[in-house]
């Protein structure tokens, strides 16, 4: 999908997909309980030098004690990724199954500017 469903999204490079991912990992993912084990990342994320957007699965059976319903789950991730003022679009109940966050791009400073558009992905 790699940048059409967040608008003003820029390239991550590899030297921040840690840091990124963190702040999703921080932000989003602990405060909503969500098993880092239901957690991988797919595609060129992490391995290239540069990459469009970041690719991650997310094994909903068995990710949240909250609820085992994707769609319940989907909605539940936007919901709080809306509370920190990110972009989303919650594509899941279309044939692309899928979750898009406008995630800031972090350093290991923090947060920048940019923004890159993290595709998860409900597997």
């Amino acid at each position: 999908m790699s940048g059409l469903a967040i608008k003003n999204i820029s390239p991550i490079e590899l030297d921040n997909v840690f840091y990124t991912a963190r702040f999703f990992q921080k932000n989003i993912l602990e405060p909503l309980d969500i098993s880092l084990d239901s957690i991988s990342f797919l595609g060129s994320t992490g391995k290239k030098d540069i990459s469009g957007d970041m690719d991650i699965a997310i094994e909903y059976p068995t990710a949240s004690k909250i609820t085992k319903d994707k769609y319940v789950l989907a909605d539940i991730i936007c919901d709080k990724a809306s509370s920190l003022g990110l972009q989303t679009n919650n594509r899941i109940k279309t044939g692309f199954q899928m979750v898009h966050i406008g995630l800031p791009i972090c350093d290991k400073n923090g947060p920048t500017d940019k923004i890159c558009q993290l595709d998860l992905m409900f597997v």
